[in-house]
């Protein structure tokens, strides 16, 4: 006999609102494009979870790197959620170039 569980779970943006539902068994995040931190993918909370999610634009030098972006090409550091038992971050790390030649 084959057992069926459901493991319907809702999600929901506390900045722009959206809402959305997966059923995935394992363990798992649900990130989306959010318009209200500058169109990066941001993370998404289960329905139950009462947290804030908030874009930290980069404060120091910035120099020949590739940076991460928001829509008004303002420099982004991290995404942070902050809730009751914890915080969890997106770093946006910065990359380097090189140039080659002889």
């Amino acid at each position: 006999m084959t057992v069926l569980i459901s493991t319907i779970r809702d999600w929901y943006c506390p900045n722009c609102g959206l809402t959305d539902r997966t059923n995935e068994p394992r363990p798992h995040s649900r990130f989306h494009t959010c318009p209200k931190l500058g169109m990066l993918s941001a993370p998404m909370l289960p329905s139950t979870t009462k947290a804030k999610v908030e874009m930290n634009e980069r404060q120091d030098y910035q120099g020949g790197e590739i940076l991460t972006m928001d829509v008004n090409n303002r420099p982004v550091m991290s995404i942070v959620t902050t809730r009751d038992n914890g915080t969890d971050a997106l770093v946006f790390a910065p990359l380097a170039t090189v140039r080659g030649g002889v």
